[in-house]
């Protein structure tokens, strides 16, 4: 027989709440991932993995202050946690505040020169500071990684109309559709 503490059975548990809490926001219920996530931090503080799940549904209620202090958390007690750092960078790109989502996202691409999402987000700060050819840039380096990431067609679709592309436009956002 294993002899496992308190403490282990109690961060097993949590870690399978978290992955509920997931399934739940796949299958479109916010809400249950939202009461699941609270309950583990509730019992764990310091879980990692809720904070940065809680940072995400906060995000996607648009409470993007909550989130970016959730995310900021969960980085503080886990600088390696590349997944709060992308969800900060989008978060902090939606605030405007570029400079910092630039770090986060250097950050990344330092510990995962492949992230995709980590390429989409810098096509977002171009097409922020109005560099849509630099965004361009970054949307195809993201695809060129991911051919089927959909959210890279669909801002990469948006930019190639306001170029006036209407060709290539339609081109990657039938792609996109095709994947949705």
């Amino acid at each position: 027989m294993i002899d496992q503490t308190d403490d282990t059975l109690k961060a097993n548990d949590s870690d399978l709440r978290i992955t509920e809490a997931r399934k739940a926001l796949e299958a479109g219920d916010a809400a249950a991932a939202k009461r699941i996530v609270a309950e583990v931090i509730g019992l764990e503080p310091g879980h990692v993995e809720a904070l940065v799940l809680a940072g995400r549904l906060e995000k996607l209620s648009g409470r993007d202050e909550r989130a970016r202090e959730l995310l900021e958390t969960a980085i503080e007690l886990d600088a390696e946690q590349l997944d709060a750092r992308l969800e900060l960078a989008e978060v902090l790109r939606r605030q405007l505040d570029f400079d910092r989502c630039l770090d986060e996202l250097s950050y990344v691409l330092y510990r995962d020169p492949r992230s995709a999402r980590a390429y989409l987000e810098l096509g977002g700060v171009h097409r922020g500071r109005a560099d849509v050819d630099g965004a361009i840039d970054f949307l195809k380096k993201a695809l060129e990684i991911e051919p089927d990431f959909v959210q890279a067609l669909v801002d990469l679709g948006r930019l190639y109309l306001v170029r006036n592309h209407h060709e290539e436009a339609l081109k990657v956002l039938e792609r996109a559709a095709e994947l949705d």
